[in-house]
């Protein structure tokens, strides 16, 4: 996280900002660059990080910013506000499945949510659970340096 760059693609933020507004509310599994992107564009965010490193570089860059943050890695439901309008699940592989599930369970009816790097065999188990016809958000050549073969999948509840 040594540059302030997202790392998602332009096809899946142009997504996400369609659906969101300042009186959204958005819960995000893994804070990042885009903890920034979302607080600029909605009224509330939840950001849930187990990574200390990452929790204390996405807090610097969050200053004046009002979020919610939570390092366990067994998280309490009660401390997270049902019904958000979008949940982005983009946190350590190996809690995607469980973020993917909670962020199901406490999403809005209408709500999307959306996988990062859904590609990837690790992650078929959260694709096939989801099911569906998800919404294909790909890269494009050039969305940044690391757009070799990704894509994320977006849900509607």
């Amino acid at each position: 996280m040594t540059e302030r760059r997202i790392c998602l693609n332009q096809s899946v933020l142009s997504f996400m900002e369609a659906r969101i507004s300042p009186r959204s509310y958005v819960l995000e599994f893994g804070a990042g660059w885009s903890s920034r992107w979302f607080a600029d564009r909605c009224g509330k965010l939840v950001s849930i990080e187990s990574s200390a490193q990452w929790l204390q570089l996405a807090r610097d860059s969050m200053v004046g910013v009002d979020c919610d943050w939570d390092i366990r890695l067994a998280i309490d439901q009660r401390r997270i506000p049902k019904a958000p309008d979008l949940v982005l699940v983009d946190s350590e592989a190996q809690l995607r499945h469980e973020h993917a599930r909670l962020g199901w369970s406490l999403l809005k009816s209408g709500g999307w949510l959306v996988l990062d790097d859904a590609q990837r065999v690790r992650h078929r188990q959260t694709v096939e659970w989801l099911a569906g016809k998800p919404v294909r958000l790909e890269w494009s050549q050039g969305d940044i340096e690391t757009a070799r073969e990704r894509l994320a999948l977006a849900w509607q509840k």
